[in-house]
């Protein structure tokens, strides 16, 4: 018998950090940004991860039916998924837009580290394609 124990957060940025000049923290990465035809807003997004998959069940399918189920619950309140993932992080990099499909928005610098910032169409069904899960090391 296993259990396997997963812990998702959502957070909105408040408008204030996206519109402050003086904010440099990841909001400040919002600003003015568009995607999917629509400047990205506390209204029309929301911020996903981070998620953690334990090494036994990495390139299964755990991470497209929990991203799927995340998605189904904020679906009808945001339109657009947003995440982050430092340029280092290979892994979650293949398994976010080679297994999800979620798009390459930008890269960017913040504290020193390369991140991508990626988007997601939240009316869209997860789509995987066949053996594109990440490693399993």
């Amino acid at each position: 018998m296993w259990l396997c124990v997963l812990c998702c957060f959502f957070f909105q940025a408040e408008d204030g950090i996206r519109d402050a000049q003086e904010s440099r923290g990841l909001g400040y990465v919002y600003k003015r940004q568009e995607y999917m035809g629509q400047i990205l807003s506390v209204k029309n997004s929301y911020q996903y991860g981070p998620i953690c998959i334990d090494k036994d069940y990495r390139g299964t399918e755990v991470l497209p039916k929990i991203f799927d189920f995340s998605r189904i619950q904020m679906k009808d309140r945001y339109p657009i998924l947003i995440t982050f993932i430092n340029h280092i992080n290979s892994r979650s990099y293949n398994a976010h837009t080679k297994k999800i499909g979620l798009d390459v928005i930008k890269s960017f610098v913040f504290n020193n580290n390369n991140y991508y910032e990626l988007g997601y169409d939240t009316s869209k069904k997860v789509r995987t394609i066949p053996g594109n899960g990440g490693d399993r090391t």
